[in-house]
């Protein structure tokens, strides 16, 4: 939680300026070529993410859209099922807020990326958990192998003893 008091807290448009002030600076030198964010509005807990936060993090898409920044990876509060499209429509939400290249992140196996990329929702997508946990994934991929489960606690969460609260 943001308990700041300067003009980089104590309202929704102040908790998101510092980003997109960094966004702009950043973009600048290149006209925006080659940025990119990840923008993640839950923490390591997607289920746990509040309408608060939700509504927040769909004005800094929305936000980022207005900036030259060429894409965004979007995280949404629910992963995909295992096969077909994602049960939340936040990546809809994300790919009509932002014009940019849409990298969709939690949770997605090869058929539901597939999916959501076949279906325009997302022009890529991040396995993020699955990568670490499968450093040769492109050929589990291509071979059709079963991958490997990821170990939670082995999961760099940020802070000193920090664990990971994701499955």
């Amino acid at each position: 939680m943001n308990r700041r008091r300067d003009r980089y807290g104590t309202d929704r448009a102040g908790r998101r300026r510092l980003l997109l002030e960094i966004v702009e600076a950043v973009a600048a030198p290149w006209d925006g070529r080659g940025s990119a964010s990840a923008c993640r509005p839950t923490g390591p807990a997607p289920a746990h993410a509040d309408d608060r936060a939700l509504a927040d993090y769909d004005e800094l898409v929305a936000e980022l859209n207005d900036r030259p920044w060429p894409t965004c990876t979007c995280a949404g509060r629910n992963p995909p099922r295992r096969v077909g499209l994602p049960t939340s429509t936040r990546s809809r939400a994300n790919r009509r807020r932002f014009d940019g290249h849409v990298i969709a992140n939690n949770g997605f196996d090869q058929a539901s990326a597939n999916a959501v990329i076949e279906a325009g929702i997302a022009d890529a997508v991040s396995f993020a958990r699955s990568f670490i946990a499968n450093p040769d994934l492109v050929t589990r991929f291509a071979m059709a192998r079963d991958l490997a489960a990821g170990d939670p606690g082995t999961y760099y969460t940020g802070g000193a003893g920090a664990t990971s609260t994701t499955p």
